[in-house]
């Protein structure tokens, strides 16, 4: 059986489990993967992976905080992939409100400058963005 065939035969509640295994075959993230390091870096502990995740080889690298700008990123790693995960709008922070109007302006507002230093100085292990 293929993975998909597999799949559909199986009750619902193993259903993830199975397609999760079947994709680690491949070298690229999958984008159930991708969704849950999105969502991981809303946690308050983002380097805290799901079980399914440390599994699969990921690996959280950093984080970048700064909460009075409502700004949340998170490095994750698996072999030779990284993903940057950011946390959106904040609704209930004035400065992120703010921030998401100027881009709408097309302006840039005053946290991509912290963000492309974080970026610029962290070690991706001969890998560059």
């Amino acid at each position: 059986k293929t993975g998909t065939d597999l799949e559909a035969s199986l009750p619902p509640r193993h259903r993830k489990t199975i397609t999760m295994r079947v994709h680690q075959r491949s070298r690229e993230p999958c984008i159930k993967e991708l969704a849950i390091l999105s969502q991981c870096v809303y946690q308050e502990e983002p380097h805290l992976l799901p079980s399914t995740m440390l599994e699969r080889g990921w690996e959280h690298q950093r984080t970048f905080t700064d909460d009075e700008l409502g700004l949340a990123v998170a490095w994750y790693k698996q072999s030779s992939f990284y993903i940057v995960a950011v946390k959106g709008t904040d609704p209930t922070n004035v400065q992120n409100l703010l921030d998401d109007f100027q881009l709408a302006l097309g302006t840039v507002p005053l946290m991509a400058d912290a963000l492309l230093w974080e970026l610029t100085e962290f070690d991706f292990e001969d890998c560059q963005l």
